[in-house]
């Protein structure tokens, strides 16, 4: 671990923008994804199952969510998986779930 946090300071990059990057990429602990993955939706309004509804699930689909991509490729992350192609109202629903919120 040492090392590849001198090899990312050694290219330039400054400190902090490496340690945070390095410490999030290895949070293990369950509850500090779903407090980062709720600090994201966070910046885009979506804060309870009223707000992700309301955004909609084109809209989630085409956003940009930080370091974790589109919406598509968020949902992947948060939920593990999907189980279609293609990003659904009922993926929009099972990412609400993942959170605990309800209609």
């Amino acid at each position: 671990m040492k090392s590849i946090i001198k090899k990312i300071l050694f290219l330039g990059l400054s400190a902090g923008i490496a340690i945070s990057t390095i410490s999030t990429s290895f949070a293990a602990n369950p509850e500090e994804k779903l407090i980062s993955w709720k600090a994201e939706l966070s910046l885009h309004g979506i804060h309870d199952y009223h707000s992700l509804v309301t955004f909609g699930q084109k809209n989630f689909k085409r956003t940009v969510f930080g370091r974790y991509g589109k919406g598509q490729a968020f949902a992947k992350t948060i939920l593990g998986s999907l189980t279609v192609e293609h990003f659904t109202n009922d993926d929009l629903m099972r990412v609400a779930e993942k959170f605990g919120w309800k209609s």
